[in-house]
């Protein structure tokens, strides 16, 4: 048996990137034509800062176009993720950023998230 196979006595399991030669590919967006754009999240993960950065950029994007600035299926998918961010940040920060989010959505003609099946 190599001694890399062999069960460590002491519990110790590698993280997954140890798992593998080559880390993987981050940072890059991946472009999608059925989903649009898809953001990997930041090396590290996500913190409240990378989330209200996110948030900010929605709220920025919706409010510079007349019509929405995203594929329907991306639309969706940030109006049914954006509470959820919400709860990143402190509650009148979270609700406020959602209220603005959400007051956009609706001045776009989209006050539910839209169907998958449009």
């Amino acid at each position: 048996m190599h001694e890399s196979d062999q069960p460590d006595m002491f519990g110790y399991t590698p993280s997954q990137s140890e798992m593998f030669e080559t880390p993987a590919v981050v940072g890059r967006p991946i472009h999608s034509e059925k989903y649009g754009i898809i953001e990997p999240p930041p090396p590290g993960g996500h913190t409240p800062e990378t989330i209200r950065a996110k948030m900010l950029k929605l709220i920025a994007e919706a409010k510079g176009s007349n019509v929405l600035p995203w594929p329907l299926r991306q639309t969706r998918s940030h109006m049914v993720m954006f509470p959820y961010m919400a709860e990143w940040l402190t509650a009148e920060e979270g609700e406020q950023l959602l209220l603005e989010f959400m007051h956009e959505m609706e001045r776009l003609g989209h006050k539910e998230p839209p169907p998958l099946a449009a």
